[in-house]
């Protein structure tokens, strides 16, 4: 109905020009124009409002996710893919997130964060830092998070949103709005499973160039994960 009102809108403002010879041609295509473009911005805001209630509302029923998925490094210097894979595990608990990476292929290597550190893991070298230590680090993996269980369009002081509805799925383009962001990133996209609005595929646009795609399949929603699977190995 609102789009049917909006070409009604720009019609309206044709007629009028033809029988209102005073009027300046210009002006009313400027007015037609504004008009559409503030239609299409209400519906979109609205398309958005929609997802975003809908998202957050199943995200209150996640409580883990498990998850095999593929990396992607496009390197604007190199021609090949850097292509890597593993495992992905995350769990909601008395309000921390237990995040862990373990990258089985082609090597192994292992990312754990308990909300207040990293730690990462590479051969017999165990490294760890605080997560407050660098704020682009941190909100990157508070992002991340929001993404994959559901709550990231909430974040409207920092990205501004374009949704897109094709068959089964939902994309989503997240332009950063805030400057620590948008030093880094140009745009971040993800792909919804609509069935339980899960993250398929993330992928972060970097401003230099470069670009990564995660691809999650075999995604099992909460399924029992015990604490000791988050320790490095």
């Amino acid at each position: 109905m609102r789009r049917v009102l909006g070409i009604f809108v720009v019609i309206l403002f044709f007629v009028l020009s033809a029988t209102e010879s005073k009027v300046d041609k210009k002006t009313v295509v400027d007015k037609a124009e504004k008009a559409h473009v503030e239609l299409t911005e209400s519906v979109k805001e609205e398309n958005i409002s929609k997802y975003r209630e809908q998202i957050a509302e199943n995200s209150k029923k996640i409580r883990s996710i498990k998850s095999s998925f593929k990396q992607v490094k496009h390197l604007s210097f190199l021609s090949d893919k850097v292509v890597t894979g593993g495992t992905f595990l995350l769990k909601k608990e008395n309000g921390t997130n237990l995040v862990k990476w373990e990258y089985t292929s082609p090597f192994f290597y292992q990312i754990v964060l308990d909300g207040r550190s990293v730690f990462m893991k590479d051969g017999d070298k165990v490294t760890r830092f605080d997560m407050s230590s660098n704020a682009v680090f941190e909100e990157l993996n508070e992002i991340m998070i929001k993404s994959l269980d559901g709550t990231i369009l909430s974040e409207n002081e920092k990205f501004s949103f374009d949704i897109d509805v094709k068959g089964r799925e939902l994309y989503i383009k997240m332009v950063p709005s805030r400057s620590s962001m948008k030093e880094y990133f140009k745009e971040i996209k993800m792909v919804l499973d609509k069935k339980d609005f899960t993250v398929t595929k993330l992928e972060m646009i970097e401003t230099g160039g470069d670009s990564t795609e995660i691809f999650f399949t075999e995604r099992r929603i909460n399924t029992p994960i015990e604490n000791k699977e988050f320790q490095l190995k």
